[in-house]
């Protein structure tokens, strides 16, 4: 009877422990070429988790945070398996993902189906197909096109007349080349070779260098995420004289460029706030890099909206998040009708191999 009694006590112990905590999904890119925003994202996660957790919980609860992969390009079926796994724990009704694009759309159609009982926010996916499939998606990174057009303003305003474009066939990429393409030409450039260079694997791209060199355009547009390093380099080589603009660069491509991304014209959005910086240092011996900020956020809008809903129902904390207006390490931010934000982009350069400010856009 005794050993009966104790075996109650113990079950009882476990599940009081259990039911103190509140578990966040978390799908982001921790392998490939967007390994780099994955872990930041992480990295902001945890710290958002720790400062909730020392102040006493979320309404009581202590959060925990489960992890899965989702790589990104145009197999997202890493993606797909990894939302599965999330969600096949039904404690879970809060994730923080994708990274990117090409995984974001594809498990958005999944997390829209659970409208009422799931929400997941993006730290850095940067088009609005994702956000607009249903109001149960936020996003926290600006949709891309906004700042691409402004690196096509600013192309024509710095007197270039002539742009070639490195584009392929991923979401995101193809949406910036054509965007910037569009609008440099109403501005009144000229398109004079657009190169395209599927995503993930490719190393060989001096075809499509020597295309560009041939005709010899004022500028490059990179919107190829992926092969940006690598036909910078093979521009080099070739003795490509032309100035080079793209659409973010983030310390890994930068790396794989070996130099030849120098005086590189490229757009991001504001640096994190100076109280995330230093917590973020001290925390991590390291300053916060590329969705870290925004990450964080993310984690930050939902603890929120929750402590002003006083409740975890997915349904009220949705409609909560919409009415927010959120001071946070990446800014001011207010959701619009589709659960989108707007940033003012700046533009940048790659000077002595590390990006520096150049001014507003």
């Amino acid at each position: 009877m005794a050993k009966y009694i104790l075996f109650i006590l113990l079950f009882l112990q476990f599940n009081l422990i259990y039911a103190e905590e509140h578990k966040i999904g978390a799908l982001l890119c921790l392998t490939g070429d967007c390994a780099e925003w994955g872990e930041n994202s992480i990295k902001g996660i945890e710290l958002g988790i720790k400062e909730v957790n020392e102040s006493g919980g979320l309404l009581g609860k202590q959060l925990t945070l489960e992890v899965q992969n989702s790589k990104t390009g145009n197999n997202s079926a890493v993606a797909i398996t990894g939302f599965k796994k999330i969600t096949s724990n039904n404690d879970i009704s809060f994730i923080i993902g994708t990274t990117w694009s090409a995984s974001g759309l594809a498990v958005a159609p999944l997390v829209a189906k659970r409208k009422d009982s799931l929400i997941m926010t993006s730290p850095s996916l940067g088009i609005a197909e994702f956000n607009e499939t249903e109001d149960n998606l936020f996003n926290l990174w600006p949709h891309d096109e906004y700042a691409t057009r402004a690196l096509a303003k600013f192309a024509y305003d710095k007197g270039f007349k002539t742009a070639g474009i490195c584009t392929g066939n991923d979401p995101w990429v193809m949406e910036q080349g054509e965007t910037f393409s569009k609008a440099f030409t109403k501005f009144g450039g000229k398109v004079i070779e657009t190169v395209e260079i599927d995503p993930g694997g490719v190393t060989d791209v001096k075809s499509q260098a020597l295309r560009i060199k041939t005709k010899n355009p004022d500028f490059i547009f990179y919107s190829c995420w992926y092969t940006k390093a690598q036909l910078s380099k093979e521009l080099e080589r070739l003795g490509y004289k032309g100035k080079q603009i793209a659409i973010l660069i983030d310390k890994t491509k930068l790396k794989e460029a070996q130099g030849a991304l120098e005086n590189t014209f490229f757009t991001r959005y504001k640096a994190p706030n100076e109280t995330f910086k230093q917590k973020f240092l001290k925390e991590y011996k390291e300053e916060p890099g590329l969705s870290a900020d925004t990450a964080y956020d993310a984690l930050m809008i939902y603890v929120k909206a929750v402590k002003k809903a006083k409740t975890f129902d997915s349904k009220v904390v949705k409609s909560t998040m919409f009415s927010l207006n959120y001071e946070g390490a990446s800014g001011k931010l207010v959701f619009d009708k589709t659960g989108g934000v707007k940033k003012t982009p700046e533009i940048w350069h790659v000077l002595n191999d590390d990006f520096q400010f150049y001014r507003n856009s």
